[in-house]
């Protein structure tokens, strides 16, 4: 009888371990699948940046040029000597002379290839005359394009209006036609999957797909994966369309960590259920046993906290975002991997004759309880709807302080944090997902701008048909020109290693959408105050 319930264990810890491979599997995909979507949104505001900033060059060039040779009057020597004053290397101004040329506004006139780049001509119609401004992309890309960040091997480029390249870093792509020139060069491109990515470019605004093709200056690494966003803009007439490509690889791997410390941890508690298991067969070796459990459980505790330490760093790579996948899945797992293990802890304290021994599955069963309700706790914060999820009714009040019971133990000791909360009920129209995200990137900036002791008063009250948010803090604070910037989207005063600079403009927008307004006080050397006022719901208007 007991051979036969040995091999029923055996065969139960294989169900389970099968069962575990598959949910991690399953969740590693669920998890990429929302980390590729908010890459992709960041690309996209990043390619509409670039745009603009492009817009905004090539106009002031227009402009400039209007302003130089505003003057109908002009003689030929007047304008060659102010076309030589206002040349340089990416900027050379030409006068030719034009006996029917009428003084009209400066406009793009096209753009011609020469060698491996192209000069852009703006033109401006004078009296007898035209002055001509021929402007090297390449240094113009170099200027606004290139720094731009996008992981080790992503990009920006540009195409005109005919899908031809005319900023690339590869300088074999300039001049190349985007999909017949490609193809012609790789033979083995789909030609779907690049002639869709193009269908998107010039009949959408904006947007970001996943296309398979190469590395266009180093073709002989094969084919990638490559996140590509795209953005339009119009200057003076003319249709350009600006990319930006990031390599797959780098926006999935934390979960591929997550996936391989998922299975560290899963094996970990298989090997935990394996020694009870065998500890249950061989009864008179039932101390030994007990000893090598608590042995595991001491691995599995260390191995539990050097898995923290590490995802604290994934976290710092991927921001606030990650934190609710990572966090989420590892209370899921675990809670589910307690589950089996403190029912065989159960059968343990009831079937144990030795006081001795019984008394240690008693402490097994407790610390595997604690374990469980932790992993409860963690899992309630951090569950959270996708982006894409309705508003619904929440009570604002209880959202706060759950977010805070959680955020309580992130306050790094040098900071008091002080809590002022309504017991007022405060419904309204939004979602849990929304608040944490205001909550935690306001508290987050709060703790960068205390350098030295500090304290932090959260308060929430409500004031006629509003809910009224303020969050205080007695740092360093901000003068008024850094004030007027902080919802611009990547203005940041931090490092590169403690911020983008789109924790404020994610705020910005997320209290938009609750239809609620964000205002910011602050002055150097007093601290900075946020006060958010959210619309109560009209149900309040009942109660």
């Amino acid at each position: 009888m007991k051979k036969t319930n040995g091999k029923i264990y055996w065969i139960l810890l294989i169900a389970v371990l099968l069962i575990m491979t598959s949910a991690i599997t399953g969740l590693a995909a669920y998890f990429e699948k929302i980390i590729v979507n908010q890459e992709m949104d960041k690309m996209i505001i990043i390619a509409e940046n670039n745009m603009a900033a492009m817009k905004y060059y090539f106009e002031s060039r227009m402009e400039a040029m209007d302003m130089l040779f505003m003057d109908q009057e002009l003689t030929r020597e007047e304008a060659d000597t102010i076309a030589k004053q206002y040349s340089c290397e990416q900027e050379q101004i030409t006068i030719q002379t034009q006996t029917e040329s009428q003084l009209g506004p400066a406009e793009i006139t096209g753009w011609d290839l020469t060698g491996s780049d192209y000069l852009l001509r703006i033109q401006k119609p004078l009296m007898g005359k035209t002055a001509q401004m021929s402007i090297r992309l390449s240094l113009v890309y170099d200027q606004i394009l290139r720094p731009v960040q996008l992981g080790k091997n992503g990009y920006c480029a540009m195409k005109d209006e005919n899908g031809i390249l005319i900023m690339h870093p590869a300088p074999s792509q300039i001049g190349l036609d985007s999909f017949k020139g490609r193809i012609r060069q790789y033979p083995q491109l789909d030609p779907d999957d690049v002639g869709q990515l193009l269908i998107h470019q010039y009949s959408q605004p904006n947007g970001c797909d996943i296309v398979t093709s190469y590395w266009w200056d180093r073709p002989e690494e094969g084919k990638a994966k490559k996140l590509i966003s795209y953005a339009s803009v119009t200057i003076d007439g003319h249709r350009f369309v600006g990319t930006n490509v990031m390599d797959y690889r780098e926006v999935v791997r934390p979960i591929q960590l997550l996936l391989l410390y998922s299975s560290l941890l899963a094996g970990l508690i298989a090997v935990s259920f394996a020694a009870l298991i065998f500890f249950w067969q061989q009864e008179k070796r039932k101390k030994e046993k007990l000893e090598l459990v608590l042995e595991y459980t001491e691995e599995f505790t260390r191995m539990n906290e050097k898995f923290q330490a590490q995802e604290m760093q994934i976290q710092k790579y991927d921001k606030l975002q990650t934190l609710g996948v990572l966090s989420g899945t590892i209370a899921h797992e675990l809670n589910n991997l307690l589950t089996p293990a403190l029912l065989y802890s159960d059968v343990l304290v009831d079937e144990l004759e030795d006081e001795t021994s019984r008394q240690i599955a008693v402490q097994l069963k407790q610390t595997l309880i604690n374990c469980g309700e932790f992993s409860n706790q963690l899992k309630d914060y951090v569950r959270q709807e996708s982006v894409q999820d309705s508003l619904e009714m929440i009570d604002f009040n209880e959202a706060i302080q759950e977010n805070l019971r959680f955020l309580k133990h992130l306050v790094p000791k040098r900071i008091v944090l002080y809590t002022e909360i309504t017991n007022e009920l405060c419904l309204i129209e939004g979602n849990k997902r929304m608040i944490s995200q205001i909550l935690i990137n306001l508290l987050n900036n709060a703790f960068q701008a205390i350098t030295d002791r500090g304290e932090i008063v959260v308060s929430l009250f409500r004031l006629d048909n509003e809910a009224v948010l303020q969050i205080q803090d007695n740092g360093k604070g901000m003068d008024e020109e850094t004030l007027e910037k902080i919802y611009t989207p990547f203005f940041t005063t931090k490092s590169e290693q403690e911020g983008t600079g789109l924790g404020l403009t994610v705020v910005w927008r997320l209290v938009q959408n609750l239809g609620g307004t964000l205002q910011c006080e602050s002055a150097l050397g007093q601290g900075t105050r946020f006060v958010i006022r959210l619309p109560l719901s009209g149900i309040m208007n009942r109660l």
